[in-house]
């Protein structure tokens, strides 16, 4: 029982330096050009960043996700189009190409979350119809 407690108490302590990630207020909307705006709902406010969430970021721009547990990734599919996000990793990959990102995306409540530099920096890159296909 003793053995217990010091491992018990680390725990709690852990626990309570977490950062608590809340939900914010309002949703957002993506706005993409030439498209009427879509509402994301799921947005958490996590230590003064504001996270989006990714699938329904991707889904509104048309493209399927799926998660794949064994890796521990997010997979978004288009056509021919993809985008492989993983939570705490810099880089999302798309193809040969990468985008290495200011803050990694996060695993918030059962789902993988984005900050604004992945939807306003990185999307535009690792969708642009230029993007070498090798």
């Amino acid at each position: 029982m003793n053995r217990r407690l010091p491992v018990l108490a680390l725990g709690l302590l852990l626990l309570w330096t977490m950062p608590p990630a809340r939900l914010a207020g309002a949703g957002a909307r993506l706005v993409v050009p030439g498209e009427e705006p879509k509402a994301i709902e799921r947005v958490y406010h996590v230590d003064g960043t504001d996270y989006f969430s990714a699938a329904a970021i991707l889904e509104a721009l048309g493209m399927t996700t799926a998660w794949q547990a064994r890796p521990g990734k997010l997979v978004a599919r288009r056509g021919e189009d993809f985008i492989v996000l993983a939570p705490d990793l810099r880089f999302a990959v798309s193809g040969t190409s990468s985008y290495r990102l200011d803050k990694p995306p996060r695993f918030i409540n059962g789902e993988i979350f984005v900050t604004r530099e992945f939807v306003e920096r990185a999307l535009p890159v690792l969708l642009r119809p230029d993007r070498d296909p090798r």
